[in-house]
C-alpha cells in the first residue's frame, strides 16, 4: 500500500507523477498474466465478432459479404453484449492478478455478473449526458418562457447527476475487494479535488492509445488486408487487444487512486 499524503487539513492528495507510472508498473510486473488474459479475451471477442458478421473491419467496407459481413439485429446484440461482458470479465481478471496476485480464472462467477452492472451503468451514464446534451441543441425553443427554464434546468440536472456518479468511478474498487463499496459522499470530493491530475492521466494514455488503435486501422484497413480470412482476424484480435488494454489501464489508475482515497479514511 502506498503512503498516504492526505492530511485533515488540505484533503487528499493524490501524487501526480505516479499516475502515470503505477498503470504502465502493473503492467509490466504481470506482463506474462497481462499478455495472456488480453490474448485470451482479445481472440475470444474476434471470433465471436466475426462468427456474428460483425467485426469491426466490415464496417470499412461495407460491400463486402458473406461469412465475415452481415447485417442483422440479433448478430449485433450478440457481439456487443459479448463484448461488455468481455470487459467485465476482464476487469476482474485483471485487478485479480495485478492488485490481488491471484492466478487467472476464467470460470464465469457472480461478480462477474455484477461488473457486467457497472460497466453497463457506465456506458449509460455517459450516453445519458450525451443524448442530453444533444436534445439541448437540437430542440427547438418554446414560446413560453418558464416551460424552457424548466426543460432546460430538468434536462441539465440530469446531466449533472449522471456526472457526479461517473466521478464516483473510483468506488468500483471496493466492490472488486469486496468491501462495502456504496460510499458515494467519501469519493466525490477527493476525486474532485484532483480532477485535473485525473484529467491530465486519461487524456494521456487516451493519447497513446488512440495512436495504436489509428496504426491498427491504417495497417488492416486496406484492401491488401480486408478481404484476407487470417489478416482479417489479426486485425480483429488487435483491435480488442487494444480495447482491453484500455481497460487494463483505467483499472490500474482506479485502484491507484483508491490507495488515496480510502487509506485516508482509515
Amino acid at each position: 500500500m502506498m503512503k498516504n499524503t492526505a492530511d485533515s487539513d488540505k484533503g487528499v492528495v493524490i501524487p501526480f507523477v505516479d499516475g502515470f507510472v503505477y498503470p504502465i508498473k502493473k503492467i509490466s510486473a504481470n506482463f506474462r498474466g497481462f499478455c495472456m488474459l488480453t490474448a485470451v479475451m482479445a481472440l475470444g471477442n474476434a471470433l465471436i465478432a466475426l462468427l456474428c458478421g460483425r467485426g469491426f473491419f466490415c464496417g470499412r467496407a461495407m460491400e463486402m459479404s458473406g461469412f465475415y459481413c452481415s447485417i442483422g439485429l440479433a448478430n449485433l446484440l450478440v457481439s456487443v453484449i459479448a463484448l461488455l461482458f468481455g470487459i467485465a470479465m476482464y476487469a476482474n481478471r485483471w485487478f485479480q492478478i495485478s492488485e490481488s496476485g491471484e492466478k487467472i480464472d476464467f470460470k464465469v462467477k457472480r461478480s462477474d455478473i455484477v461488473m457486467l452492472g457497472f460497466v453497463v451503468a457506465y456506458f449509460a451514464l455517459w450516453g445519458g449526458i450525451g443524448i442530453g446534451a444533444y436534445v439541448l441543441n437540437v430542440r427547438k425553443a418554446s414560446a413560453n418562457f418558464y416551460e424552457e427554464v424548466i426543460f432546460f434546468l430538468l434536462v441539465s440536472l440530469c446531466m449533472l447527476a449522471a456526472g457526479w456518479l461517473l466521478l464516483n468511478y473510483v468506488l468500483l474498487i471496493l466492490k472488486l475487494q469486496g468491501k462495502k463499496w456504496l460510499l458515494l459522499g467519501q469519493t466525490f470530493w477527493p476525486l474532485f479535488d484532483n480532477i485535473h491530475k485525473i484529467f491530465v492521466w486519461f487524456l494521456f494514455f487516451f493519447l497513446i492509445l488512440a495512436y495504436l488503435l489509428r496504426n491498427v486501422l491504417s495497417f488492416f484497413g486496406t484492401d491488401k488486408f480486408l478481404f484476407s480470412a487470417l489478416s482479417n482476424l489479426a486485425g480483429e484480435f488487435c483491435f480488442y487487444f487494444i480495447i482491453y488494454l484500455t481497460v487494463a489501464v483505467f483499472v490500474s489508475s482506479m485502484a491507484y487512486q483508491a490507495q488515496y482515497i480510502f487509506n485516508n479514511k482509515g
